[in-house]
């Protein structure tokens, strides 16, 4: 099994850059399982308000339309951030947060519509320390079921 990567973009900032690494991973000849683990394209942005707000988002882009995908609770879209070395876990988007139970279909659902979805960083890690001067995992995410949709790229924080 071979697991093609690629660079997909690079864009530099005045207080980081982003490159992806592309957390959309193929990994079969199947065309049918092929088409599943494409069924959302996410294209990642990041956006930098001031010095301690960041915006990760990202637009999605139904490709496949696979019929069964679900969101099991109110959260739509998680951001995790992590060392480089994507062992410790920085921050999420769901540290300390309750989630209402319920389920409810993956947007966008028709095939060629698209999604944006957005989540506000203020650089502080789960332990509420500013994070500066470092290069950071980050992972994103609409948490469906029966699996995840994910992209994930590296983003250099700067002062």
């Amino acid at each position: 099994m071979i697991c093609y990567r690629k660079i997909v973009k690079l864009v530099f900032l005045s207080t980081f850059f982003l490159f992806s690494c592309g957390g959309s991973k193929i990994q079969t000849k199947d065309p049918e399982l092929l088409n599943k683990q494409l069924a959302i394209f996410m294209e990642p942005y990041v956006e930098v308000l001031d010095d301690t707000t960041i915006v990760f988002g990202a637009i999605a882009t139904r490709k496949y339309n696979m019929g069964n995908e679900i969101l099991p609770s109110s959260e739509d879209f998680r951001v995790e951030v992590m060392d480089t070395n994507r062992i410790t876990l920085l921050w999420s988007s769901y540290h300390n947060q309750d989630f209402l139970a319920g389920v409810r279909k993956v947007e966008p659902q028709i095939i060629g519509e698209k999604k944006e979805y957005k989540m506000v960083w203020n650089r502080r890690n789960n332990k509420g320390l500013i994070v500066t001067n470092k290069l950071v995992w980050v992972r994103i995410m609409i948490p469906a079921m029966p699996e995840n949709f994910i992209e994930s790229y590296y983003v250099k924080l700067k002062k």
